[in-house]
C-alpha cells in the first residue's frame, strides 16, 4: 500500500469515527445506520487485505534476511581462514582473495552477494584439508556452499509468500475505489439532510471527507517483473521513454525486477529486450502519483539468452 492509499484509507476510518461520534443524530435514521453499518464491513475487509499484504512481505523479508546472516557469517568465517592460512603458506592469490570485511559483505547488492562468496568459495575449497587448525573444515564447507545456494533462492522465494501478497495488493486499489465511490454516492448524499437541521454535525462530516497530505507523493514510480514461462528473467534490458522526458534504461535483476522512480504523471512506452527473445513495448498512463506495476511475460524466439 502507497502512502496515497495510506491517505485514502486514514480518510475512510476519519468519517467513520466522525460518525460514531454523532451517533445519536442520525441512529433512528435506518438508511443512515445500514449505509454506516456497510461502511465498517467495507473498511474491515480493507484493513484485513493489507494486513494479508503486509504479514507475507515480512515472511519473504525474514526468510531472506535469516539467510543472508547465515551466509554472511560461514563466509566470514571460512574467509578468514582462508586469509590467515594464506598469509602463513605465502600463497598471496588466496590471501587477497579472502580479504573481506563484515560489513561490506552486509552492505553489498543482494543479487551481487552470492557470486561475490562464490568466489571466495571456489579459492577456500582447494585448500580446505589444510584449514581444520582455523577451525574450519571440510562440513563446515558444505554448509557454506549450502548457504549460498539458500539465499541466492530467497532471492526469488518463498514464491507463495510473494504471490500472496501480490494477490493482497492487487485488490487493496480496486477496494479503495469501491469505498471511495460508496461513501460518495451513499453517506454524502444522505448527511446533506443536516446540512440544515444539525450545522455542526454536518460541517463536522465535511472535515472527515478531506484526504490526508500526509507523505503525499508528487513522483511516479513504475515497477516490474520479466519472465519467461514465469521464470525470472536477470540481465534483460528495459527502456522508458515519455514524451518531454529523456529515455532512461534498466537492466533487471536476478529476480527479474527493474524499477523506474521519480518519474511524473502521465503516459509511458516501456520496451523489454534480452538474446533470444521476442521485445515487447508496453504503453501505460499514469494520472496520479504512486506506484504503478508492469510485468513482461517474454516469449523465446529459438535462440539463446544469456545467463
Amino acid at each position: 500500500m502507497n502512502q496515497l492509499q495510506l491517505n485514502h484509507k486514514s480518510m475512510f476510518e476519519t468519517v467513520y469515527q466522525t460518525m460514531q461520534n454523532n451517533s445519536g443524530i442520525w441512529s433512528s435514521n435506518t438508511t443512515v445506520s445500514g449505509v454506516v453499518t456497510a461502511l465498517l464491513g467495507k473498511i474491515g475487509d480493507l484493513n484485513d487485505a493489507l494486513t494479508g499484504q503486509l504479514s507475507n512481505y515480512k515472511v519473504v523479508t525474514q526468510s531472506k534476511n535469516q539467510a543472508k546472516t547465515t551466509l554472511v557469517a560461514l563466509t566470514m568465517a571460512h574467509a578468514m581462514a582462508g586469509k590467515g592460512f594464506g598469509a602463513g603458506s605465502g600463497d598471496t592469490t588466496l590471501k587477497g582473495i579472502c580479504k573481506i570485511t563484515e560489513t561490506k559483505l552486509k552492505e553489498m547488492a543482494e543479487d551481487e552477494l552470492g557470486n561475490f562468496c562464490e568466489t571466495i568459495y571456489d579459492a577456500v575449497s582447494v585448500v580446505i584439508g589444510s584449514l581444520a587448525g582455523y577451525g574450519v573444515n571440510s562440513a563446515s564447507l558444505l554448509q557454506w556452499s549450502n548457504a549460498i545456494g539458500i539465499f541466492e533462492s530467497k532471492l526469488g522465494q518463498p514464491q507463495s509468500a510473494r504471490q500472496a501478497a501480490a494477490s493482497y495488493t492487487a485488490i487493496i486499489g480496486p477496494m479503495i475505489k469501491e469505498i471511495s465511490t460508496y461513501i460518495e454516492e451513499q453517506l454524502d448524499t444522505l448527511i446533506l439532510q443536516y446540512k440544515t437541521s444539525n450545522l455542526i454535525f454536518y460541517k463536522a462530516y465535511k472535515g472527515s471527507r478531506k484526504l490526508p497530505k500526509n507523505g503525499h507523493r508528487t513522483t511516479v514510480k513504475v515497477t516490474g517483473v520479466v519472465s519467461e514461462v514465469n521464470v525470472p528473467i536477470a540481465k534483460a534490458h528495459v527502456m522508458l521513454v515519455a514524451s518531454g522526458q529523456n529515455v532512461r534504461r534498466k537492466i533487471t535483476k536476478v529476480n527479474g525486477r527493474f524499477m523506474f522512480a521519480r518519474l511524473k504523471p502521465g503516459t509511458y512506452v516501456i520496451t523489454v529486450s534480452a538474446n533470444g527473445l521476442v521485445a515487447q513495448s508496453s504503453t501505460i498512463t499514469v494520472a496520479h502519483a504512486g506506484s504503478v506495476i508492469q510485468n513482461f511475460n517474454m516469449v523465446a524466439t529459438g535462440g539463446i539468452r544469456d545467463a
